[in-house]
């Protein structure tokens, strides 16, 4: 048994002893410390009470005082992830039966705002749009394009 297949073994047995949930391979055990990556680093952790999400690691309380929404596990989450969802989101513009894209410009109830996005299927032709005075969902025929200068 070399090194790392020894601490990787302690590691699950102390794991175990504290009722920890099991961390896959992909993840780093953390216990604690500084934080580990850059700030502006994407990571997704799993959390002493099994909890999983994804978040700037700023965002995020490294230390470890035996609390149940502590970090006892990470992954950086690479830039082959970020590609993957800019290629998603550009295919879904090409492609997708709308007439408005996420990021476009428009006019509603004589405010301009910005579509955030294209909700789901089920809710066929409307947008979730944000303006100064807040967030909205608004349907296709609400919408006028808005072009600079016009």
């Amino acid at each position: 048994m070399n090194r790392e297949e020894l601490t990787s073994l302690i590691n699950e047995i102390l794991d175990a002893r504290e009722g920890l949930p099991t961390i896959p391979p992909e993840f780093t055990r953390w216990r604690g410390g500084e934080r580990p990556v850059p700030f502006d680093t994407e990571v997704e952790v799993i959390l002493r009470d099994g909890a999983r999400f994804s978040k700037k690691a700023v965002a995020l309380d490294w230390d470890d005082d035996n609390d149940p929404r502590d970090i006892i596990a990470y992954r950086v989450l690479t830039d082959a992830r970020a590609v993957e969802a800019r290629e998603l989101r550009a295919w879904f513009n090409e492609h997708a039966p709308t007439k408005f894209k996420q990021g476009d410009m428009v006019l509603y109830r004589g405010q301009l705002g910005i579509v955030d996005g294209v909700l789901p299927a089920n809710r066929r032709n409307k947008y979730s749009v944000s303006h100064s005075g807040g967030a909205y969902i608004a349907r296709e025929e609400e919408l006028t394009r808005y072009e600079e200068g016009k």
